[in-house]
């Protein structure tokens, strides 16, 4: 960043420039409009602040008790670099490796899809069902695990029960075992099982049985694809995205098979399209499950479908 006259644009070259005294004020106030000019993203102040964080090692509130403190071209150089990839796309959570999920920072690459705060309400509505269970034996299969998120979120809030984890990809079994480590999880386990093959579910059948049944399975339809932004398309891996049956495959699935693996009183929760709780409460109504019903997220759209053995 050099010295530029008042109607002057700074570019992104200028920040290698050492003319100038660049602090993080400067430096946040600056990207921040950068990305604003470019329409990159709705919140273009919060992601230079998680970009520049992340340049610097350190978390965003230091950001806030050092506004006066000099960045060295050698700290903003791997900023700058950061900046790159956002402005091509590339979705703040992969630049960093991270994401925070239910109050936990969890790793992510660009093998498994990046945590929403949609999906909270999944493991909060699951939380909220076994609250007066927490000291049972519980089992819980999360399918999709992912990250690891859902399945770990509920294993810290439940750490009695045995979890264990579905994925397809290995990719993100890596990834969840790592984030159970950096958790200090050891009540769950993740394995490689295919939801749409009915194999893993006769083995779990088999191994006694499930209390509850978790999944944010890929629930878009291809005809959605230019309802994606940019940066979840060419970038989160599209196996966890899109589903056929116009985006409700897997949904069919556990209404037919997962009564199999549940013990008596045990009951599914999914996470659902906000324009699919219909579909998805009839498929299990029509496969006999009772108390089916919907849950809103905090943005008031139905996110999670509930139903009953």
């Amino acid at each position: 960043m050099t010295e530029t006259q008042p109607t002057e644009k700074p570019t992104i070259a200028a920040v290698k420039s050492n003319d100038d005294v660049w602090t993080i004020q400067r430096i946040i106030q600056w990207s921040t409009g950068y990305l604003k000019d470019r329409n990159i993203t709705d919140s273009p102040r919060l992601e230079a602040e998680i970009l520049l964080a992340h340049a610097l090692g350190c978390k965003r509130i230091n950001l806030y008790t050092s506004f006066d403190k000099p960045v060295t071209a050698a700290e903003r150089e791997p900023f700058k670099q950061s900046l790159k990839r956002r402005l091509a796309g590339e979705p703040v959570s992969y630049i960093t490796g991270e994401r925070d999920f239910m109050s936990m920072t969890f790793k992510v690459s660009p093998g498994v899809l990046i945590p929403r705060p949609d999906t909270e309400t999944l493991v909060e509505t699951v939380g909220d069902l076994l609250k007066n269970r927490a000291q049972e034996d519980l089992k819980i299969l999360d399918i999709g695990v992912g990250s690891g998120c859902v399945g770990i979120s509920l294993a810290k809030q439940f750490p009695v029960a045995t979890i264990n984890g579905w994925d397809v990809s290995e990719e993100a079994l890596t990834v969840a075992r790592e984030n159970a480590n950096q958790h200090s999880v050891t009540n769950i386990t993740f394995s490689n099982q295919d939801a749409l093959n009915d194999q893993a579910w006769n083995n779990a059948a088999n191994d006694g049985g499930y209390d509850v049944v978790v999944s944010n399975p890929p629930y878009i339809a291809q005809s959605e694809r230019c309802d994606l932004s940019a940066s979840v398309l060419d970038f989160e891996p599209h196996v966890a995205l899109f589903a056929d049956l116009n985006g409700l495959l897997f949904y069919r699935q556990f209404a037919e098979r997962a009564k199999s693996i549940l013990k008596p009183g045990g009951f599914i929760a999914v996470e659902i399209g906000y324009r699919q709780a219909k579909h998805v409460c009839e498929l299990f109504s029509g496969n006999e499950w009772r108390h089916v019903r919907v849950v809103k997220d905090l943005g008031k759209n139905d996110r999670v479908v509930i139903a009953e053995l």
